[in-house]
């Protein structure tokens, strides 16, 4: 009697296990089933917001920080401005104006420069290009005044970076574009200031 009685009590005890057992699965995946239905919106909205931010900030790129100079403006444009027009790391605008240039020959001091006069075509922060009837060839240094406002000339060093004539009879021209070499950076940015007002008046 008293081994049945124990095998009857392990038995009992066995079935209330099982049904213990089976009541917490049970649970448990009640639980997961609410967890699953809460997490996988919040993913959903987490995803879509997220594609909505780099959506906006591809359309809507960042202002320059307030108190950049137009020179620091100009060049934080760069990495773009070298896509588009590779080798031209500031805004070139078409200008038309006189100028004068000379030939530095011999780069010493005191040298006398000739100058002569060439008609600008465009112009940025860094170079520019223009025609002259006087022969000029590919890496020639160059000593430029530009009077971009009135009673104010900037004298800037520069080189030859292209040339080429448009033919070989008396009223031959010669186009060249010329980079400016150690430009100080108050010239740099007097003639990017000079291009955005000068874009402004034209536009207006």
């Amino acid at each position: 009697m008293i081994s049945e009685l124990a095998y009857s009590g392990i038995f009992i005890l066995g079935d209330t296990t099982w049904e213990l057992i089976q009541a917490y699965s049970k649970t448990m995946q009640e639980q997961t089933a609410r967890n699953n239905a809460l997490i996988v919106p919040a993913l959903l909205v987490i995803g879509i917001s997220i594609a909505a931010y780099l959506l906006w900030r591809k359309t809507h790129p960042a202002p320059p920080e307030k108190g950049l100079t137009a020179y620091e403006m100009a060049h934080s444009r760069r990495a773009e401005s070298a896509k588009k027009e590779p080798g031209r790391d500031l805004v070139r605008v078409p200008v038309n104006f006189k100028f004068n240039y000379g030939l530095i020959k011999t780069g010493l001091p005191g040298e006398k420069i000739d100058y002569v006069s060439a008609q600008s075509v465009d112009l940025s922060g860094s170079g520019i290009s223009f025609v002259t009837r006087h022969e000029i060839r590919t890496g020639d240094s160059l000593r430029i005044h530009l009077e971009l406002d009135p009673g104010k000339t900037l004298n800037l060093s520069g080189r030859v970076v292209r040339a080429t004539s448009d033919n070989s009879g008396e009223n031959r021209r010669w186009m060249a574009a010329a980079e400016f070499v150690a430009a100080a950076v108050r010239d740099t940015e007097s003639i990017i200031q000079w291009i955005f007002r000068y874009q402004r008046d034209t536009m207006t």
